[in-house]
């Protein structure tokens, strides 16, 4: 059961991150990126919107 938990979080992720990457990848002409480019573009922009975040609201 915990394997299954395990692989449904990762499918999850895995396809959050590689979707905004490729959203982010289009926007400069890249049509067909690979999907490790895609998985931490889409990385590297959530960690600078969560850091973004973090400093707004962080006192």
């Amino acid at each position: 059961m915990a394997d299954l938990i395990v692989g449904l979080v990762s499918a999850v992720f895995e396809a959050f991150f590689e979707g905004t990457g490729r959203c982010l990848l289009s926007l400069f002409g890249l049509r067909h990126p690979h999907h490790l480019t895609s998985f931490f573009t889409g990385m590297t922009f959530w960690i600078f919107v969560g850091l973004l975040a973090y400093t707004a609201f962080h006192r």
